[in-house]
């Protein structure tokens, strides 16, 4: 499963908002809906086995760290 980054929740979450002020009131709710699953997940504290896991594939995807 793929994991957004801060940056790119902050992206999305801008687009979101912009275009919930171009669109009708029920998809603005939606949008709103959205929102409010990104802000949730924003203030989450990072899961310390996720942050390793992601160190781990970092490190192997380095061509320098391969090993062959």
């Amino acid at each position: 499963m793929a994991l957004f980054t801060q940056r790119q929740l902050t992206l999305i979450a801008d687009a979101v908002e912009d275009y919930a002020v171009l669109i009708d009131e029920d998809s603005a709710d939606e949008c709103a809906d959205i929102l409010d699953i990104i802000e949730a997940e924003q203030q989450q504290a990072p899961d310390p086995q996720v942050s390793l896991y992601r160190e781990i594939v970092n490190f192997y995807s380095n061509p320098i760290n391969s090993v062959s």
